[in-house]
């Protein structure tokens, strides 16, 4: 089911020529990707899907991408925009 949502972004991204989507709210990006973090942002693009998140959910974040290979956690320790 998940795998369907991030297809279908990825199709949206190559209809419409982006090259990345960025989803900042925890409850789209719940859907997209399955992982339910209070602290969540999705870089998607054609070659990656990077899963932000904070320490507070590291041991959640590996489990999860370890579960789910398309995804890469990747921490952050500064705010997300700051970062991009």
């Amino acid at each position: 089911m998940f795998e369907t949502r991030l297809e279908l972004i990825k199709q949206y991204l190559k209809e419409d020529n982006l090259k990345y989507i960025l989803v900042t709210n925890e409850v789209t990006a719940r859907y997209v990707s399955g992982l339910s973090s209070s602290n969540i942002f999705l870089l998607i693009s054609s070659r990656r899907n990077l899963l932000f998140t904070d320490f507070r959910y590291r041991s959640a974040a590996n489990s999860f991408c370890k579960k789910n290979p398309q995804w890469q956690f990747v921490e952050i320790n500064i705010n997300v925009f700051t970062l991009i």
